[in-house]
């Protein structure tokens, strides 16, 4: 990680879904400030297009650099994390495989994922326009929207594919097989009392040796990424619930409220009852 660049770290639940029309979600993100994403995986497929500048991913267990016209594919559950460099601009597609129209599950079922590739200079007009159309028809109240996304979505999948090769898989990892199982244990237990040592001996490791592993393939301490998940879900819970924050801080595995509190703060810039609230008041 890029020490001389102060991130922000944020990490995605797994259990996010994305209803859209077609199953398709989009997301432009021009100039980004600069931030890292912990290891994590969606159980809906993601594709990632630079528009320009650069960033580093993980794609399970591969350690790839993404310049301008680079592009990958997660599959369900694929393990990514990535970090995006100052001013970049990437435009995404999420995407939730059993809302989508059959013959765009059939084309989408025909290649293995994960998938990377890359399109030269002179057809990335062409993609630019393709992922900005499928976004902007996701939102447009065109009666025939869902017929046209449908058609673009086809044509942008097969110019994606076409320049695409499959990832592999690092299972013979084993320090990297031992931190998603780890993650995945976090995921699972995050409301009880976890700690290092439980975790570690859940994966079949010491606990010294299994917190230096955790930081070095993960790029945040244990502690840090417990936190994250824990705070992550507390936020869901603020946005859709009306939960007393006391009781949300217990819900969510701190010890005390003061606690949930301080670590909120530290990574989100504001309290909990701020948070809260600002959201709210974008929503009106």
């Amino acid at each position: 990680m890029n020490k001389k660049v102060k991130t922000e770290i944020k990490m995605h639940r797994a259990e996010k879904m994305v209803p859209e029309r077609c199953g398709i979600k989009f997301h432009s993100k021009q100039k980004c400030k600069a931030h890292t994403f912990a290891l994590h995986r969606h159980n809906f497929l993601e594709i990632e297009y630079m528009i320009s500048g650069e960033f580093e991913s993980d794609v399970c267990g591969n350690r790839l650099r993404i310049g301008r016209g680079d592009f990958y594919c997660l599959g369900l559950n694929d393990y990514h994390g990535l970090e995006i460099k100052e001013g970049s601009s990437l435009y995404s597609l999420t995407i939730n495989y059993k809302a989508m129209p059959p013959v765009l599950q059939q084309l989408i079922k025909s290649r293995p994922f994960p998938l990377v590739g890359h399109f030269p200079e002179d057809e990335c007009g062409e993609i630019d326009f393709l992922f900005s159309t499928v976004g902007r028809l996701t939102v447009s109240s065109d009666p025939f929207a869902e017929e046209k996304l449908t058609a673009y979505a086809i044509l942008l999948f097969c110019k994606l594919f076409d320049h695409s090769s499959k990832v592999n898989v690092k299972k013979s990892n084993s320090g990297y097989r031992h931190v998603t199982r780890a993650i995945d244990y976090i995921d699972e237990h995050f409301k009880d009392r976890v700690t290092l040592d439980a975790v570690a001996r859940a994966v079949y490791l010491s606990p010294n040796h299994f917190s230096k592993l955790f930081s070095e393939i993960n790029g945040v301490s244990f502690s840090d990424h417990l936190s994250r998940v824990r705070i992550e879900y507390a936020k869901k819970e603020l946005l859709l619930t009306e939960k007393p924050v006391t009781d949300i801080a217990l819900d969510c595995g701190f010890s005390s409220f003061s606690s949930f509190s301080r670590n909120f703060k530290r990574l989100c810039g504001c309290t909990p009852s701020e948070f809260r609230s600002e959201e709210n008041e974008a929503k009106q």
